[in-house]
């Protein structure tokens, strides 16, 4: 009875703003707005992504705001990484809320286990309040004690506040910092302009995936991600190649002159 009145209200509500949507969507403002998001997809329009090799005995870091973002935006890679004898870190800025730090990072190390990843980092810094705690200090030493040779986090323009904020901590790091940076794709679309094939090991990416049961419960990522891996597939322009996690790939100064550039705005 519950979730039916939820069903009512949230119906209500949503056809509510629905029509002050339409009303104020389409006067010149909002138009405009529209045409800037049309405008973000410039670099699809001019630059065809290439495909990536797999990564090959390098040290690679992962900044993961938190549990399951890691194998949501890059599990593909890390896997063939893995079989490419790469040293792999992964960075956990957030175990969730207060209330399931216990069940995420149990959930975590069961994945990090699959991956065979055993260098693991729990900061347990605020959930979705990592602005305000972000430790640059001891993660900016963490990266440079490191040496990676990548670099992967959440694209800045990632629609979650905590992705987007796990950015600064590049801000931090001297400009001489020699490394690559690959963004990868968790909520939102992304330019790519370079991408991985992990169609082979698609399926065991999901199956390590649906580790993470307490986020699954509540909403079905494991399927959202298929789709999305499958909707990237449009750049490979080949039908062998079903499933593809994208990237944008920069080195280290140029994408934290973005950052700067990004959070210099705020």
């Amino acid at each position: 009875m519950r979730n039916i009145l939820k069903n009512i209200k949230n119906y209500i509500w949503s056809k509510k703003r629905f029509k002050i949507f339409v009303k104020n969507a389409f006067d010149k403002k909002y138009m405009d707005n529209i045409n800037h998001i049309f405008d973000s997809v410039y670099l699809e329009k001019h630059i065809q992504p290439l495909e990536q090799t797999t990564p090959s005995n390098k040290r690679i870091v992962v900044i993961a705001p938190h549990p399951d973002d890691e194998i949501l935006g890059c599990g593909g890679l890390l896997l063939k990484a893995q079989e490419n004898k790469c040293k792999i870190s992964i960075i956990f800025l957030s175990s969730g809320g207060m209330d399931e730090i216990e069940i995420r990072e149990r959930e975590a190390l069961k994945v990090a286990s699959e991956l065979n990843v055993t260098d693991i980092k729990f900061l347990r810094l605020e959930d979705s309040n990592v602005l305000s705690k972000i430790e640059y200090e001891k993660i900016c030493t963490e990266l440079q004690s490191f040496r990676p040779d990548i670099i992967l986090l959440p694209f800045i323009f990632d629609k979650h506040n905590d992705h987007i904020n796990s950015n600064r901590i590049l801000l931090e790091m001297p400009e001489e910092f020699d490394t690559e940076v690959w963004c990868y794709q968790v909520y939102s679309t992304m330019p790519c302009n370079g991408y991985l094939d992990i169609t082979a090991i698609a399926e065991r990416k999901y199956k390590i995936m649906s580790l993470y049961k307490s986020q699954i419960d509540h909403f079905d990522y494991v399927n959202w991600n298929r789709g999305l891996n499958a909707f990237n597939s449009k750049y490979a322009h080949d039908t062998k190649k079903k499933y593809i996690e994208s990237y944008f790939i920069l080195p280290f100064i140029d994408y934290k002159n973005i950052c700067t550039s990004y959070f210099n705005e705020q």
